[in-house]
């Protein structure tokens, strides 16, 4: 066992997402907040490996303290315009039937439906439609990083943390 120092703010964070109160520890609160079972032996980054690439931002303080689904749903949309460059462009292929998920201006989702709720892309200058359920924002995740040819680990663990 390691120790670490942290923020006294992340340590209440933490604390806060306890089920159990007194008896779950620091430790069990953050392997089920990151989907890390007690059998994986490792979640550091290792080169070359998109999964593990993944798991460094999603376990970066920035990251952890977010607090909905819809913010973290930006961020890592963020994170992917900043890896995929000038190829994030091809994002505005992903539609609904009716409802434009992605677009270069807000006002182009605003026009396809009610209750959109628009958000520019952290770092980009598109928009996506945030007035998803859960369900729906984990789909999009994965639509977008199967378009950019990441691996199913990779998309299963983001798909995971965003709730």
């Amino acid at each position: 066992m390691k120790t670490i120092q942290i923020d006294d703010d992340i340590f209440s964070y933490i604390a806060s997402k306890t089920t159990d109160i007194g008896r779950e520890s620091p430790s069990e609160i953050l392997r089920r907040l990151l989907g890390v079972s007690k059998k994986e032996t490792s979640i550091l980054p290792q080169s070359g490996n998109i999964h593990h690439e993944w798991e460094a931002h999603l376990t970066k303080t920035e990251f952890l303290v977010l607090n909905s689904g819809t913010k973290k749903f930006l961020h890592i949309l963020g994170i992917i315009a900043k890896e995929k460059g000038p190829l994030f462009e091809k994002i505005l292929e992903i539609q609904g039937r009716d409802r434009k998920y992605f677009a270069k201006s807000e006002g182009e989702i605003l026009q396809s439906g009610q209750s959109t709720h628009p958000k520019k892309i952290p770092g980009t200058q598109y928009w996506v439609m945030t007035n998803l359920s859960t369900l729906d924002k984990r789909r999009r995740i994965g639509e977008v990083m199967k378009l950019f040819q990441y691996s199913k680990p990779a998309m299963d663990a983001v798909r995971f943390v965003i709730g």
